[in-house]
C-alpha cells in the first residue's frame, strides 16, 4: 500500500506544469507549420505568444524557454525534436489530473490532437489550475513503478535473443508480470507485437520506445517523488 508523500507537487503545481508543456507543444506545432508557410505560422503564433508572455513564461524551464522564445522557423533541430517528445510528459500530467482516462501502452505515443483537446484553452488556464485535482498517490506510484521497470529494462540492452537475457532481467520481468501480465511476452516486456529482445537495436521502433518511456518516467517520478522538474533523478 502506498502512502501519500507530502513532498510531492500539489494539484495546482502539476496543472501549471502541464500548461507549460502545453505551450511547448503549441510552439512545436508552429515550427512545423512554418516549414509549410512561414508567414501564416508567424501570424497564428502571435496570439499564443502574447498568452505565453502573460500567463506562462514565469513558470517555464530554461530548455522550454529556449524553444518557445526562438524565432518561428528558427528553432534548433535537436531542441525541437526533444520538445516534441515532451508531449508524452504532457499526457502523463493530464492523466494525473484526470483529464485523460488511461495511459497508452509504452509502444504507443499520445495522440497530440487528443492532448490539445483535453488540455485547457488559452482563456481557461486559471480555472483549469483552480479546479485541478490529482489522482490518488497510490495510483501515481504504481504507474511510476511500471515506467521505471521499463526504463531499467531498456537500459539493460543489448540483448539479441531470449537466451541472452541475464538471470537478473529474467527474474525482474517475472516479478513485473505478476502485476502487469499484459505487458509481457516470452518472458520479456512486450512492444510492437513481440518481446523487446526481438527489436533491432538500430530500429526506429526502439528509439521511439526509449523516448516514450524516458519522458513518461520523468513525469511520473516528479509526480511520485517530488523535487524540481528540471532535476528529476533519471540515473536508475
Amino acid at each position: 500500500m502506498h502512502e501519500d508523500n507530502p513532498a510531492t507537487p500539489g494539484s495546482a503545481v502539476v496543472a501549471r506544469r502541464a500548461v507549460c508543456l502545453l505551450a511547448l507543444q503549441l510552439r512545436c506545432i508552429a515550427e512545423l507549420q512554418a516549414r509549410r508557410d512561414l508567414m501564416e505560422a508567424m501570424a497564428d503564433w502571435r496570439g499564443i505568444e502574447e498568452w505565453v508572455a502573460r500567463d506562462v513564461e514565469p513558470d517555464l524551464c530554461a530548455d522550454e524557454r529556449e524553444v518557445i522564445l526562438a524565432a518561428i522557423g528558427g528553432c534548433p533541430t535537436p531542441s525541437f525534436i526533444d520538445a516534441t517528445w515532451r508531449a508524452e510528459a504532457l499526457g502523463v500530467l493530464l492523466w494525473s489530473l484526470g483529464a485523460i482516462d488511461s495511459l497508452p501502452p509504452f509502444d504507443t505515443k499520445f495522440d497530440i490532437d487528443e492532448l490539445l483537446d483535453r488540455a485547457p484553452g488559452l482563456a481557461e488556464v486559471q480555472s483549469f489550475v483552480d479546479r485541478a485535482e490529482l489522482r490518488r498517490q497510490g495510483e501515481i506510484a504504481d504507474a511510476e513503478e511500471r515506467a521505471s521497470h521499463w526504463l531499467w529494462r531498456l537500459r539493460s540492452m543489448p540483448h539479441y535473443g531470449k537466451s541472452l537475457m541475464s538471470p537478473t532481467v529474467r527474474q525482474a520481468n517475472a516479478g513485473y508480470a505478476d502485476n502487469w501480465p499484459d505487458d509481457v511476452a516470452e518472458g520479456d516486456l512486450a512492444a510492437f507485437g513481440g518481446p523487446v529482445f526481438r527489436l533491432d537495436l538500430d530500429s526506429s521502433e526502439l528509439r521511439a520506445l526509449r523516448s516514450i518511456v524516458e519522458e513518461r518516467c520523468r513525469a511520473l517520478r516528479w509526480l511520485a517523488r517530488g523535487g524540481s522538474w528540471e532535476d528529476v533523478d533519471m540515473s536508475s
